[in-house]
């Protein structure tokens, strides 16, 4: 008996062991801020640069008859006026009409350039909701610290924000030693096939290799991370997820509403939307999410840090704290996300016709092909047909979470943000970074702002802060390359 209890003993301290050496060699990956600091210094007026780029409706539309480009020509006015230096010195080209292409070029023709990438264009106002804005979402309206406006937070504060920095470098007669590129799309909204994706496409026919390419994408939060509440956390994107939408019809004949058959197109697509829903797809670590651990683990209270640094134990329990909020879901699992459903003509008419659209949010390694199978299988109904729509992406592969580009981004937050901490992480939306990955194998996903409102929603807004914020960053890291 007594072996038996020192069996057990012995059994329980090895993996009691094994736990806690796994915590120890769990060391923090958090760089230094950089020695030189930010010797920057931005009044409030300059919020106004970000207001008046607000009022230029840079809309796009799925349609793009409804596209007024005339504006986005406009658009291109205000910056070479509002930013006459940077305009002047820079060589500056216009890629298919409307997307820019500026270079600055630096003192050593030998580095490979940097590339910073922002977006002309906005999505447009649901005009149901208009009446709801505190102020018109194309007014610009800078109130209590606040500018208002649809373009705040996607994508005009990176726009304006790298504009402000590279116009205050200028005047401060600073020249980077590696070239600098610009890349300012007018289509991400809907893709980016007409904008970023030539400009990409130029570059390589001019055999240009980035060293690193830097797009919208993570933010910093001070709410999303369980955990790390009330600790700012940068995330920095090192891949972004798929895309994928799928078109669902019934074709049942109806009739009288008086007389329904017991089967109807909407009952059919109904219950077939709803098994959908109710069969996820699995969820599971990939490399982004497993960086994000890595770098996020160490600096999380004894239990999380304890949780997170032996995986091969835990990984289901995290796993299920993950999926419990639906940001962590997405990050972990492809999403499912019915967006539109049509049937249906008038009150005492059975339709003939159902359709709905779902839309998919790819995981790395879920391909297109596989997330249709999956969808095939769940659905399993002949009478529904399934078809793709619009663009199909795969997830991008993961860039590095270390090296020279990844250590400019994380110090230069250190730098900027003071206490924040920062991370690599799965970016859950699409971006125009996804169009650079074929010349460039360090493609990162970052707007330096904290926990923005209104994104594609009502009242987008960012604090003055925060705008000074971001000139800040773009100085900074440019300033450091």
């Amino acid at each position: 008996m007594k072996k038996i209890f020192f069996s057990i003993l012995l059994i329980l301290a090895i993996f009691l062991g094994i736990l806690f050496w796994n915590y120890a060699k769990f060391d923090s990956l958090q760089l230094k801020k950089s020695e030189k600091g930010n010797d920057l210094v931005l009044g409030d007026s300059i919020a106004h640069l970000l207001a008046q780029a607000i009022q230029y409706k840079t809309v796009s539309y799925d349609d793009t008859s409804k596209i007024d480009y005339t504006t986005f020509l406009q658009f291109h006015q205000f910056l070479k006026e509002a930013f006459p230096m940077t305009f002047q010195t820079l060589q500056v080209e216009t890629v298919n009409r409307y997307s820019l292409l500026l270079t600055w070029k630096g003192k050593d023709a030998h580095l490979a350039p940097v590339v910073l990438m922002g977006h002309q264009d906005v999505v447009p106002i649901e005009e149901v909701t208009r009446n709801k804005w505190l102020h018109d979402p194309f007014s610009g309206t800078i109130e209590n610290g606040i500018i208002y406006g649809r373009g705040a937070i996607d994508d005009k504060i990176n726009v304006i924000g790298v504009l402000c920095a590279i116009e205050a470098m200028l005047q401060k007669n600073i020249q980077p030693t590696r070239t600098i590129l610009l890349v300012f799309g007018h289509d991400e909204e809907i893709g980016g096939e007409q904008g970023a994706k030539k400009i990409a496409a130029l570059l390589e026919g001019r055999k240009i290799r980035p060293a690193f390419v830097l797009d919208e994408g993570g933010i910093i939060t001070e709410e999303k991370v369980p955990g790390l509440e009330h600790q700012p956390v940068a995330l920095i994107g090192t891949a972004e997820k798929g895309y994928l939408t799928l078109s669902f019809s019934v074709n049942i004949p109806g009739g009288h509403s008086s007389m329904p058959e017991p089967v109807t197109a909407i009952h059919v697509l109904a219950k077939a939307i709803d098994r959908l829903v109710n069969s996820p797809f699995e969820a599971r670590f990939t490399t982004p999410q497993l960086q994000f651990i890595r770098h996020l683990g160490p600096e999380m209270p004894f239990v999380n840090k304890l949780a997170m640094a032996n995986l091969w134990l835990t990984e289901s329990l995290v796993l299920k704290q993950f999926s419990a909020s639906a940001v962590g879901n997405a990050g972990v699992r492809t999403t499912i996300a019915p967006t539109i459903f049509h049937a249906g003509i008038k009150e005492n008419v059975v339709p003939t016709n159902a359709t709905a659209v779902v839309n998919f949010r790819l995981l790395p390694g879920d391909s297109p092909e596989k997330v249709i199978q999956h969808v095939t299988d769940v659905i399993h109904d002949t009478l529904i047909k399934i078809t793709p729509i619009g663009k199909v992406l795969s997830a991008s592969a993961p860039s590095p979470d270390s090296g020279w580009a990844y250590h400019l981004l994380s110090t230069t937050v250190k730098t900027v943000f003071g206490k924040a901490v920062t991370s690599p992480y799965l970016c859950i939306g699409g971006t125009d970074a996804k169009h650079f990955e074929k010349i460039c194998n360090h493609v990162y996903r970052f707007t330096p702002m904290t926990d923005p409102i209104g994104f594609h929603g009502l009242n987008e807004q960012i604090r003055v802060n925060d705008f000074k914020n971001a000139v800040y960053f773009y100085y900074n890291l440019m300033k450091e390359m």
